[in-house]
C-alpha cells in the first residue's frame, strides 16, 4: 500500500542532511526531527517497545489498525525538514557551518558510492557468476537517482551550475523519481474495473 511506504525520495533524503546544520538555530526543525523519529519508531509496531507502551497507556491508541500507517506523520515531518533543507541548499552556506556541511556532504557522497558499488556488485554476480537474467529495476534506478543527487550536491558545493540550472535539475530528479515509484498507480479511468481495484474518484 502506498500510504505505508517508507520511501520519501532520494533527493528529499539528501535535503534532510542540510536541515541537520540548522538544528541549533531552529526550534521548528528540532520539533520536526523529534516527530519524524518518534513516529518512525512507532510505525515499527512490535519491533520496538515504544509502540507497546503507548498501546497500553494511551487511551484510543489501540484503535489504529496498522502501526505502519504512523509513517504518514513521520513523512509529514520529513517533508517539512526537506523543505528547510532545500532552502538551505539554495542559500549561501554560513561561514561557521561550512565545515559541518562539507563533512555531511562528504559522508552522503561516500554512502552513495558505497551503496551503488554494492548494487553493481550484486548485478555483476547474478549476471556473470550465476548466469541469471536480471531486469534493471528498483535498485538500479535508486542508485541512478542517488548518483545524480550526489552530482547535484557536488555542483552546488563547488558552484559548477547556476541556481536556475540547479532548481531545474532538482525538479526533474524529483519528477522522475516519484513517477517511477507511483507510476503504476497512475492509470486511465478505463483501467479501473471496481473489482480488482477501486474506481477513481
Amino acid at each position: 500500500v502506498t500510504e505505508n511506504s517508507p520511501y520519501i525520495g532520494i533527493l528529499p533524503l539528501s535535503f534532510l542532511v542540510f536541515s541537520i546544520g540548522q538544528l541549533k538555530n531552529s526550534k521548528v526543525i528540532r520539533i520536526a526531527w523529534f516527530i519524524a523519529l518518534l513516529f518512525l519508531a512507532l510505525s515499527m509496531g512490535e519491533y520496538t517497545p515504544l509502540h507497546g507502551l503507548l498501546y497500553a497507556l494511551v487511551p484510543g491508541f489501540e484503535k489504529g489498525r496498522e502501526a505502519s500507517r504512523l509513517l504518514l506523520l513521520s513523512h509529514l515531518a520529513l517533508s517539512v525538514l526537506a523543505g528547510f533543507g532545500c532552502q538551505a541548499f539554495f542559500s549561501p552556506f554560513p561561514k561557521r557551518q561550512k565545515k559541518l556541511y562539507l563533512r555531511l556532504l562528504q559522508t552522503f557522497g561516500c554512502l552513495s558510492i558505497a551503496i551503488t558499488t554494492l548494487v553493481c556488485a550484486v548485478y555483476f554476480y547474478s549476471i556473470y557468476v550465476l548466469f541469471q537474467s536480471t531486469d534493471y529495476n528498483v535498485p538500479f534506478l535508486a542508485c541512478l537517482w542517488l548518483m545524480l543527487t550526489t552530482a547535484l550536491v557536488i555542483c552546488r558545493r563547488y558552484g559548477s551550475l547556476s541556481l536556475k540550472a540547479l532548481k531545474i535539475a532538482v525538479i526533474m530528479i524529483c519528477l522522475f523519481d516519484y513517477h517511477f515509484v507511483l507510476g503504476f498507480h497512475i492509470k486511465p479511468k478505463s483501467a479501473f474495473d471496481g473489482q480488482t481495484n477501486f474506481e477513481p474518484k
